[in-house]
């Protein structure tokens, strides 16, 4: 089975290297630009988030609580973007591939396409925003002085975050199909998508995050956050993700096992959940 699960991943990492092999000339100078401002994007972002923290660092009584509710927001956010990005990514890989007719005319079991095509859509969806989403979490440890297992919870609790994600997309995405066809349901996710990148662009530019640097507007930001209800619930696995950080970070009493443990066994089960309904849907 293993031979035959790296086999039908072996076209998308073949279409990746094939794409890379053929950046030359102006392929390499695009990708040298493309990195570069990738660099200082990461950059803003750790040092956006430095310098909060470290303002929240110094508010006696409530900083600490300002710097958790922040988190909370950021995992529902970063949960989010990840369900709706592996939607969208799941109605390509598992409806509309051109090679799909080719592997089910084959004598495959639905379970290792299923899987395969599963980790394709994992990986695809969720690298940039992992990506993206490090600095911030590295900010929070650099600023709090956090412990290197810290850093290991990080890396560890995103691995069932992105798989309950990517179980979570691959299911909607199987229930819209259900009842849409796949072409239109792809014409209503671009649309989706438009208006979500429109949206997020919008609250960036209200929000103008460059006047943080100033210590007036930071106090105003504190006063908004601090009214801010936070947009969570204990059965959300971005909860659980943060209550698995949280003691490790500030070296607080909780319980970061208990909650790895739901992050991990909802993992499992929903893979397993995505797989019996692609039987019978799929």
């Amino acid at each position: 089975m293993k031979d035959t699960f790296v086999y039908l991943l072996h076209p998308s990492w073949r279409s990746l290297w094939n794409r890379d092999r053929g950046s030359r000339g102006s392929g390499t100078i695009k990708n040298a630009v493309i990195f570069t401002l990738g660099a200082l994007f990461w950059v803003g972002i750790f040092y956006l988030f430095f310098r909060v923290l470290s303002y929240f660092q110094g508010v006696e009584a409530i900083g600490s609580i300002l710097a958790v509710k922040l988190l909370t927001m950021i995992t529902v956010v970063f949960f989010s973007l990840l369900v709706f990005s592996n939607i969208v990514t799941a109605l390509s890989a598992f409806y509309l591939s051109d090679e799909l007719v080719l592997l089910h005319s084959m004598p495959l079991s639905l379970e290792r396409i299923y899987l395969a095509k599963f980790t394709e859509t994992l990986f695809s969806s969720s690298w940039m925003i992992v990506l993206f989403g490090m600095p911030v979490f590295g900010a929070y440890g650099v600023v709090y002085r956090a412990s290197w297992d810290y850093y290991g919870a990080v890396l560890l609790g995103f691995v069932p975050m992105l798989v309950i994600a990517a179980a979570a997309g691959i299911i909607c995405t199987m229930g819209l199909v259900r009842l849409f066809p796949a072409r239109r349901t792809k014409e209503i996710l671009v649309l989706l998508s438009i208006l979500v990148l429109v949206s997020l662009y919008l609250l960036f530019r209200f929000l103008q995050p460059e006047r943080l640097f100033e210590e007036a507007e930071l106090d105003r930001f504190i006063n908004f956050l601090a009214m801010v209800k936070t947009p969570t619930s204990v059965y959300l696995p971005s909860h659980w993700l943060t209550e698995f950080l949280v003691p490790l970070l500030f070296g607080e009493p909780g319980e970061p096992l208990f909650h790895f443990m739901l992050l991990a066994s909802t993992a499992m089960a929903l893979v397993t959940i995505g797989l019996w309904v692609g039987e019978r849907i799929y």
